[in-house]
């Protein structure tokens, strides 16, 4: 295990990646539970949490790196791919609730 340690040190050296962070990583991670835990839902906590995460890692320009971050993800073809395989299944699944044909399929 120490080897496989040293090979992603030696990669994030070679690549100028330097997070050292340390115990302070964990911060988006208790903000998400606490929130999800406090509020019941789950979409305002994950993203309360991604913008706690780029405050940490960007600072007091974490709006344009947040930004930056979200228009890449929905730029990218196979992330749209997936955004509308979900929305078209759930969707679906709300038309079958609605219309009462879960019974059925169960």
């Amino acid at each position: 295990m120490p080897d496989v340690l040293q090979m992603i040190f030696k990669y994030q050296v070679e690549w100028g990646i330097y997070m050292e962070y340390g115990i302070l990583a964990l911060l988006p991670i208790v903000v998400v539970v606490t929130l999800t835990l406090l509020s019941k839902r789950t979409l305002e906590p994950l993203v309360a949490g991604s913008v706690v995460a780029y405050m940490i890692i960007s600072g007091w320009h974490f709006p344009q790196a947040w930004g930056d971050a979200f228009f890449n993800v929905a730029s990218n073809r196979d992330y749209q791919w997936v955004f509308m395989v979900c929305a078209l299944f759930g969707s679906l699944i709300a038309l079958l609730g609605a219309s009462h044909g879960t019974p059925i399929v169960t």
